[in-house]
């Protein structure tokens, strides 16, 4: 507009120029005067219009700032206008709200370079905004906060001193947060899923989701199972799945194509199923897949996806665990708990249809010699060709255990031979007679069995096998014979048996003796204790041991007056070594159930130590597992009597028991007596090892001692001692001797001591 202006004041100038030339030509004798005259009136109308365009120009820029200014007021965003002077600086309301300004307050010239992070403010500055249009900068409100702008400046107007410059801001403080959250949860997910594969690997469980007709497998599963795809058709994986296990795979393929017809939701489900899989190393090895079903949007079918943990070692924990629960230590057959359970199952089968079965108990004929003349592992070898034996003569559906120290049983299916158990017996017999043993060559070996019916001799298995054992009882003077239970048995065998007879006899008589067994500390050889064995000598020298008439004087009332012997001559025993000025030992004495429960077994210790003279500190008293479980809560309360009185207390047989780890919390025990069964493959099965030495771990643990009995080699010594253990018993250190005998042991154990 202002350059046109000028363009027709141009015009205009130039016409009347060349009219006042014109025209001063014509009248030459006043030209000079026109000229001078045309000057003037130039000049004075130059200087009009000058002030008159200067004063439009000036209105013209002031309306435009106004336009600009209002603009600014108004915009919903923040917004200022300012010059280069910043003597003109003026911002809108969503600026002051985003400074935390008040209403009508403005922004000093100190104040106004922190809008873009400035200290100060340069000309320099104002072409650095201008380049970098929509530069992000971080500016802080009043009350501290930290806001983050995108400014966008341009020139707006410009006279000849000042320029005149709009930015318009936009407020991104809450998208640079999310995009900061977004940013934080894209890396916690990446450590998330970092740590979730390398847990998988590290844990070694495998992931298997099931769509449509293939398996979607983990990279940790594909490790495991020796897989090359991320996929796999559901036959490509049969075929890794055990031969014996495919009817459990197949299952589970029928259950996942009933999924769709399922009326119930089977996200409510978990399921889980336990195969063998041949795996990287060629070999099968154990699974547990535990799953679920999901229902995924858009999807016709159900999403199945589990996960696949490697079970072996669970497997070979329950293995060991049945072993040690069900399986006899020494042969290698069932024990007496897995006898239990299968018989009541074949019992049961037997009343459903109709099958008569034989139970059969058979014992071997003066056992106790072949251990007392040759040791334990002569005896547990003999033991071991026994069982094999028997098995021999399993009929089809039979089933045989070791039942006890030489007991053992059979279970044989009737065929309608009622010769049967006399047949079997008849062979186990012969080839029991020609064991080639070295140590047995002169001695034959005989053994003798009861028999019972079942169903007919019984309401349960339990009560015919004890009819079974009771026909056992009525043979055993007649050795190397079979008898079969009859209903007259059992009152015979309580009331009018011979041995009971001649037990009662023996008592009065004064045909019981003590015989005692050393105990040895493993870390110096030194004598610490012997344990008190009770022995029947008859007149004729013969002697019986213990477990054949300690069971007949449990079932009478001999028991109480053999334990008062074997209480009152152990406690005397010991303190007469001790006036004799021998090593102070720990006298150990064995306490039947009877003793425990029957009789007030604190009131008879109390007078036996008072009567003797013997302090509490040196008697022990040794209680079977079985026996302090029986009635646990009066076990406490007599167990806690003894021990304020000052008497030790030991478990015998540790670990031929169910429960024995959780009762130590709660038993008031110093001495953990470890079962010989623990012992006896001490050198060769490191399995054995491992459960020793965990067993002596946690007595330590709860400062109770340990000592291992049936001790018959220095490398089973040797092994204990380095395990821990504190004590030792057993034939490598010495048999049960009458007192005399165990005297010079005591003499000479102060000077030769053998450490193995």
């Amino acid at each position: 507009m202002k350059r046109k202006r000028w363009l027709i004041c141009e015009g205009v100038f130039t016409l009347a120029t060349g009219i006042v030339i014109a025209y001063a030509a014509m009248n030459r004798q006043d030209a000079f005067l026109i000229f001078t005259s045309y000057v003037l009136v130039v000049a004075v109308l130059s200087v009009a219009l000058t002030v008159y365009w200067q004063s439009s120009s000036a209105r013209a820029m002031e309306a435009n700032r106004r336009r600009i200014a209002y603009f600014i007021d108004n915009i919903n965003t923040p917004a200022l206008l300012w010059d280069n002077t910043l003597e003109h600086i003026r911002i809108n309301d969503s600026l002051r709200q985003v400074l935390g300004f008040a209403e009508g307050e403005t922004l000093t010239q100190e104040q106004f370079p922190a809008l873009f992070e400035r200290q100060d403010w340069k000309e320099q500055d104002i072409r650095d905004i201008l380049r970098s249009r929509n530069a992000e900068f971080v500016i802080h409100t009043r009350s501290g906060q930290a806001v983050t702008m995108v400014w966008s400046t341009s020139g707006m107007q410009q006279t000849e001193n000042t320029c005149l410059f709009m930015t318009i801001g936009v407020n991104v403080t809450e998208t640079r947060q999310m995009q900061s959250e977004i940013e934080m949860f894209s890396n916690q997910l990446a450590a998330s899923e970092w740590r979730y594969s390398l847990s998988m690997e590290l844990s070694e469980i495998g992931i298997l989701l099931t769509q449509g007709d293939k398996y979607f497998i983990s990279p940790e599963l594909q490790r495991m199972l020796g897989l090359d795809e991320a996929s796999v058709s559901f036959a490509a994986f049969r075929r890794l799945v055990h031969p014996n296990d495919t009817v459990i795979y197949d299952t589970f393929l029928r259950s996942v194509e009933r999924l769709p017809q399922m009326q119930e939701d089977p996200e409510d489900q978990i399921h889980s199923m336990e195969l063998r899989l041949r795996s990287a190393d060629g070999e099968y090895h154990w699974y547990n897949y535990r799953y679920k079903a999901a229902k995924l949007v858009g999807a016709d079918t159900p999403i199945i996806g589990g996960s696949f943990i490697n079970m072996d070692t669970e497997k070979e924990k329950d293995a060991l665990i049945e072993r040690l629960a069900y399986v006899d230590e020494v042969t290698g057959i069932s024990n007496r708990n897995k006898l239990m359970l299968m018989g009541q199952e074949t019992y049961a089968c037997s009343l459903e249809l109709g099958i008569t079965y034989f139970v059969m108990v058979l014992d071997i004929d003066r056992f106790h010699l072949v251990n007392d003349a040759y040791g334990y592992e002569c005896g547990n070898k003999t033991l071991q060709d026994f069982a094999h034996i028997m098995y021999k003569y399993l009929s089809f559906g039979g089933f045989g255990a070791r039942i006890s120290a030489d007991n053992f049983a059979l279970i044989l299916r009737d065929y309608g031979d009622e010769e049967l158990p006399v047949k079997t017996m008849e062979r186990i017999q012969a080839d029991l007679a020609q064991l080639g043993m070295t140590e047995l060559s002169a001695k034959a070996l005989t053994c003798s069995a009861g028999y019972s019916r079942m169903p007919q001799d019984g309401e349960s298995f339990a009560e015919v096998l004890e009819h079974a054992e009771f026909a056992l009882s009525s043979a055993e003077h007649r050795k190397g014979t079979v008898v079969g239970y009859n209903s007259s048995m059992h009152d015979t065998i309580v009331g009018e048996s011979e041995l009971e007879k001649q037990l009662s006899d023996a008592i009065d008589n004064g045909e019981l003796r003590l015989y005692y067994q050393p105990k040895i500390a493993l870390t110096n050889g030194r004598i610490i204790g012997v344990e008190a064995l009770i022995r029947w000598i008859r007149p004729d020298g013969t002697v019986v041991q213990p477990g054949s008439f300690v069971p007949i004087a449990e079932t009478s009332q001999l028991i109480r007056k053999i334990s008062d012997y074997v209480l009152s001559e152990a406690c005397e025993q010991n303190r007469i070594w001790q006036r004799m000025g021998l090593p102070n030992i720990i006298m150990s004495i064995n306490l039947t159930s009877a003793d425990f429960y029957q009789t007030n077994v604190c009131e008879a210790v109390y007078e036996a130590l008072a009567r003797t003279g013997l302090e509490a500190q040196w008697l022990e008293i040794e209680l079977t597992e079985s026996l302090a479980l029986k009635d646990l809560d009066m076990a406490l309360e007599q167990m806690h009597q003894l021990r304020a009185m000052g008497v030790r207390l030991a478990m015998d047989d540790f670990g031929t028991g169910y429960s024995s780890l959780s009762y130590l919390q709660v038993l008031p025990i110093t001495l953990l007596k470890l079962d010989r069964s623990f012992v006896v493959n001490l050198e060769q099965d490191e399995i054995a090892r491992e459960i020793v030495a965990a067993v002596i771990r946690i007595a330590k643990s709860k400062h109770i001692e340990t000592i291992a009995e049936g001790i018959e080699h220095p490398e089973q010594a040797r092994l204990l001692r380095i395990a821990g253990c504190d004590n030792a018993q057993g034939y490598l250190y010495g048999k049960p001797m009458p007192p005399k005998e165990i005297e010079e042991f005591m003499r000479r154990n102060v000077t030769e001591r053998q450490v193995y």
